[in-house]
């Protein structure tokens, strides 16, 4: 097996298993990027002049399009998975551009076009955004198969793109493990996990303006004029501290406030918070939240796109609350608080997103994949 990549980097290149090859793709020159992209358009002029109109800004990745065509010439895999949006465009180019194809899954984990249309630049240049969602729609049609994490992540490509429905599974992320459950149970020395220690609430992730920890923090100023026990530890780095850290200083929240940035375990963290909290704006499919019900940990959650619906089936497994409404959020926290805590019905949810599970499923598309090449 090979992993081809752009950039040799990233918190989880040492858990690349050795017998892995790992192969980096070098970007070319515009002009010969110019050249394979013509390739891959052969026989279609429309598309070709639509191309001139989309920004380059969107078309960066394309980039590594001759690196990696003659990597797919020369090594001739049989299957290519390729992950997230703009690496499946690149993948599909490669493959069109090629006499022999090889067999192509594409996997979408991210919000990215539910976040165009939002833009303004999409709001400025609407002809330009139609023209790049066309390129896409194309190269996306060429795949042997399209799956998406979640749900909500699949409607995106059929609503804004265009691709159709019929090519789009839902194929959700392997997260829950045995290692997940003894990373739960290691024992952490943090005073405020102790035993006895005031009622704790836990979020993870990095601090950036999609996870709106600030939603959490005038949630938690909200929460403690009624119950001013409660603290809060907010596990992640990003460019979003300075101003966490006012705001939470601003709120009189400075010593209820945890901010120790990024934790090895955090699923240590969870499994013995009162209630693990996601505040996002928007999301692919949260882990967190799945990583929250398999430590047993109750959840409240923003209803934002797309997972936390469908990851708690409709609210059934944890409480959801409109996106930036901290109001709404703060009641959510307190009646999670005073509710029976039924930790195994949270456990037995997570399994849908096990390893085994999800295993299964990777499975069954790829060997569907490639008993229709026979």
């Amino acid at each position: 097996m090979d992993l081809v990549l752009h950039r040799d980097t990233g918190e989880y290149r040492a858990q690349v298993p050795t017998n892995v090859r790992i192969v980096l793709l070098d970007s070319a020159a515009t002009k010969e990027t110019d050249r394979a992209v013509a390739r891959a358009l052969s026989g279609q002029p429309i598309l070709r002049m639509r191309s001139r109109y989309i920004s380059p800004n969107r078309l960066t990745d394309m980039a590594f399009l001759p690196a990696l065509l003659d990597y797919l010439e020369t090594r001739q895999p049989a299957l290519v998975l390729a992950n997230v949006w703009n690496t499946v465009l690149v993948a599909a180019c490669a493959c069109c551009a090629m006499t022999q194809r090889p067999r192509l899954i594409g996997l979408f984990h991210g919000t990215f076009f539910a976040e165009a249309v939002q833009r303004r630049s999409a709001r400025k240049h609407p002809w330009r955004w139609r023209h790049f969602f066309a390129f896409c729609r194309h190269f996306y049609a060429q795949a042997d198969a399209l799956a998406s994490v979640s749900d909500g992540v699949g409607q995106d490509l059929v609503r804004i793109v265009g691709v159709r429905a019929q090519q789009v599974e839902t194929l959700s992320n392997p997260v829950v493990s045995t290692r997940l459950a003894e990373r739960a149970a290691r024992v952490v020395t943090h005073p405020w996990l102790a035993a006895g220690a005031p009622l704790l609430v836990v979020a993870v992730g990095r601090l950036s303006p999609e996870k709106n920890h600030a939603l959490l923090l005038r949630a938690l100023a909200r929460l403690r004029t009624s119950r001013p026990d409660v603290r809060l530890a907010i596990l992640g780095e990003g460019s979003e501290r300075a101003h966490l850290e006012a705001l939470r200083d601003e709120l009189g929240l400075t010593d209820c406030v945890l901010m120790p940035g990024w934790i090895d375990n955090p699923h240590a963290w969870m499994a013995r918070a009162a209630l693990v909290a996601s505040s996002s704006n928007w999301e692919g499919l949260p882990t967190v939240v799945i990583e929250a019900l398999a430590c047993g940990s109750p959840v409240v959650a923003t209803d934002c796109f797309h997972g936390p619906r469908e990851i708690l089936d409709h609210g059934r497994y944890g409480r959801l609350v409109p996106v930036d409404d901290a109001d709404a959020f703060a009641v959510a926290m307190s009646q999670t608080l005073d509710a029976d805590r039924n930790s195994d019905d949270l456990i037995a949810r997570a399994q849908h997103y096990s390893v085994a599970a999800a295993t299964q499923r990777y499975r069954a598309l790829l060997d569907r994949v490639m008993a229709a090449s026979e």
